[in-house]
């Protein structure tokens, strides 16, 4: 799971599919580790511990900002669209702060993580330097939009954003 989560910090801002790559593995090896966790009788292997949703301290906040969002749903403009991006998105972000709090147990573990993202961030400026100077990014090939440097994102407020 550690491997998976680093691999999609490092593809962020590079490429979806990967990104999705790496959610999946996390989600498959997260379920496998709770099969064998299941199997395991309690006490005599702490190589699977168990664990628990509701025992991280992020956990209700989130219980409470999804029950806000069901309850304001009829108030949407379109509920159908809320009610899809809420099975959609947010609880695939509120899975993915669970794995990270799951898999980021360590100071070790914290700094490899951030060491990936500035890794990650050395090479998203680097391509911003070349399109900058070249007129081109040598990531996706893209070119300036109306003279903005776009780096390896697809859209100039995406860089922002990252």
């Amino acid at each position: 799971m550690y491997g998976a989560l680093l691999g999609m910090v490092f593809f962020l801002p590079y490429s979806f599919a990967l990104i999705e790559t790496c959610q999946i593995t996390m989600i498959a090896a997260w379920a496998v580790r709770c099969y064998l966790s299941c199997r395991t009788p309690a006490g005599l292997d702490d190589r699977f511990p168990r664990s628990s949703f509701f025992s991280h301290s992020i956990s209700w906040p989130l219980v409470a900002i999804a029950l806000l969002i069901v309850l304001t749903m009829p108030f949407s403009h379109d509920p159908a669209l809320t009610l899809k991006k809420f099975c959609s998105r947010f609880l695939q972000q509120v899975f993915l702060m669970y794995l990270f709090t799951e898999i980021v147990y360590s100071r070790k573990r914290l700094y490899g993580v951030l060491s990936v993202m500035l890794i990650t961030l050395f090479f998203v400026t680097i391509d911003i330097m070349v399109q900058c100077t070249l007129g081109k990014s040598f990531v996706h090939h893209t070119h300036l939009i109306f003279g903005r440097v776009t780096g390896p994102m697809n859209h100039p407020n995406d860089l922002g954003t990252f």
